[in-house]
């Protein structure tokens, strides 16, 4: 069922041009929080096998910054590790939180694009009413996305016990391997949980996407009115311009007519001439 505005009108038109790109003004563009977990959390599962190659070079930084050679200078050296362990929490979050920053934008880019909306950011003394967050968090929606929540949720752990359920017999057997091989399995069954965990979830990021952007074009649907009213606005009102068109026409027929009597004129017999207002040419035909 169409969507009603204010004055009773059903929304039956799909957005247009402009008013797509006065919502983007307004901030309001298509975007889905699911998507944004999903690529947050491939990025962690790549992450995952990457950190190790440069793993052995930051242990062994941090086991110097708790080396003290000098005891003689302690004062010193506290003040100096001190700085090295702000410097290398500040590199090791640079290292992770670079490839998350990209993920992110990469992916508003990917979903509704990237868009910068100074209105958004306008003081709105709606936003610190206790009444309405309490609707926004108690309302329909609210209970909806909780509900939500809570399926996926069941959903993620449900398909995380399944797995494990599978590869059970083979964690059982590892007390009875040896160091080694025991401790490659372990490791193994991680990333294994951890990607059917990450199809899971790009089943889910896609059905909201697709959600989303359902919702977000219906909330931007325009009555048939609202789309007249913009024609008006953007290309002129229609009657004005069939009037226009009208006048056009008239006056290149009648500047038609005129140039085929001008053609005529050195046909005549006679011209008769009033030097203010007109002149009248006559043939005689014998």
């Amino acid at each position: 069922m169409a969507e009603e505005s204010q004055d009773g009108q059903e929304k039956t038109e799909d957005p247009s041009q402009r008013k797509l790109e006065k919502s983007a003004e307004d901030g309001k563009v298509l975007s889905s929080k699911e998507m944004f977990v999903f690529t947050t959390m491939f990025a962690a599962f790549v992450l995952m096998f990457v950190t190790p190659m440069f793993a052995q070079t930051a242990l062994s930084y941090w086991s110097r910054l708790f080396h003290f050679n000098r005891p003689d200078d302690l004062m010193t050296m506290m003040f100096e590790r001190f700085a090295d362990l702000i410097w290398a929490v500040v590199i090791t979050s640079l290292v992770v939180g670079i490839p998350m920053m990209v993920i992110v934008i990469a992916t508003q880019a990917a979903v509704g694009g990237l868009n910068f909306a100074p209105k958004a950011m306008n003081f709105k003394g709606n936003r610190l009413s206790p009444i309405e967050g309490f609707k926004r968090m108690f309302g329909s929606k609210g209970l909806m996305e909780l509900v939500k929540s809570l399926l996926k949720v069941i959903l993620l752990f449900g398909i995380a016990a399944a797995v494990i359920y599978v590869r059970l017999p083979g964690v059982l057997q590892l007390p009875s391997r040896d160091l080694v091989t025991a401790t490659v399995a372990s490791l193994l069954n991680f990333p294994v949980v951890l990607g059917a965990l990450l199809v899971i979830l790009a089943i889910i990021a896609a059905i909201d996407y697709f959600w989303q952007r359902h919702v977000h074009i219906q909330s931007l649907r325009m009555t048939k009115q609202e789309v007249k009213d913009e024609y008006k606005q953007t290309e002129g009102s229609p009657e004005v311009k069939a009037k226009i068109r009208r006048m056009q026409m008239e006056t290149a027929a009648n500047a038609g007519r005129q140039q085929a009597a001008l053609d005529d004129v050195p046909n005549a017999t006679a011209v008769i001439t009033n030097p203010t207002h007109f002149a009248v040419a006559l043939k005689y035909e014998v």
